[in-house]
């Protein structure tokens, strides 16, 4: 019979102990992150250390949203879904690129203005920042 917080299964009745449901959970948890991992390793590639491309910053002045595009770090053609920039930098996250970028700024996804940039395909960090804000461009 069960008696509180033994780790043992009744026999008698079948109830599993509260120690055994954690097991449980824990190697059920361990099996979801490994797979998790194993997803996130067959997707693109990341540029390592700013290699192979540089994620890209960017700060509006004119309009709240931006959208980059240009040739990623497997140089294929890409944008970044608009996303919101503002008067600080903002990084739209895991997208690399290297080279020529069109950045882009508007509104209700419609460009209303819009500069090129030179992504080093090589430096120190990971990230290329375009200041639109301060070059009154963006």
């Amino acid at each position: 019979m069960f008696r509180g917080k033994e780790s043992t299964v009744s026999k008698e009745d079948g109830r599993v102990s509260r120690d055994r449901k954690l097991g449980r959970k824990l190697a059920v948890g361990a099996s979801v992150a490994a797979a998790i991992g194993a997803m996130s390793f067959a997707g693109a590639d990341t540029a390592s250390a700013g290699t192979n491309g540089q994620m890209v910053g960017v700060s509006t002045r004119y309009y709240p949203n931006a959208q980059v595009c240009g040739y990623n770090q497997n140089s294929v053609y890409t944008c970044t879904p608009w996303f919101r920039a503002g008067y600080a930098p903002r990084v739209y996250p895991n997208y690399w690129f290297k080279g020529y970028v069109y950045i882009k700024s508007g509104s209700g996804g419609v460009a209303r203005k819009g500069v090129y940039a030179y992504v080093p395909v090589s430096q120190n960090g990971d990230y290329f920042i375009y200041d639109g804000f301060a070059n009154y461009t963006l």
